[in-house]
């Protein structure tokens, strides 16, 4: 379905975002993959910079967030602290990058 939305829209930052977590989360036998997720989900950022509501806002937190979650699991802590220092930046109660962050700072 969402394949189909990128096929009519792909300049859709939302779309993107979906897709990229999609990618991100559906394991790697289920056609999960986390490189083309990263580029979903950094593509989404980068069509919602230059809106200034609040959909593309949150398009950029949450994308932000799951960048952060990928990098955190490749062990790449600086890139996800970027990552989630943006997300938590435009929102500031999300709960998922408030509980990454407690994780992170562990590490």
């Amino acid at each position: 379905m969402i394949e189909k939305a990128l096929e009519l829209d792909s300049n859709n930052s939302f779309n993107n975002m979906i897709k990229g977590v999609g990618d991100y989360t559906r394991p790697a036998f289920a056609g999960g993959n986390k490189s083309r997720a990263i580029t979903y989900l950094k593509k989404a950022i980068d069509l919602s910079k230059s809106n200034n509501d609040r959909e593309s806002s949150l398009v950029i937190a949450i994308a932000s967030f799951h960048l952060a979650n990928i990098a955190f699991q490749q062990r790449e802590f600086d890139i996800s602290s970027q990552y989630l220092e943006r997300s938590l930046e435009i929102a500031p109660a999300y709960q998922k990058a408030k509980n990454l962050k407690a994780k992170l700072s562990r590490n």
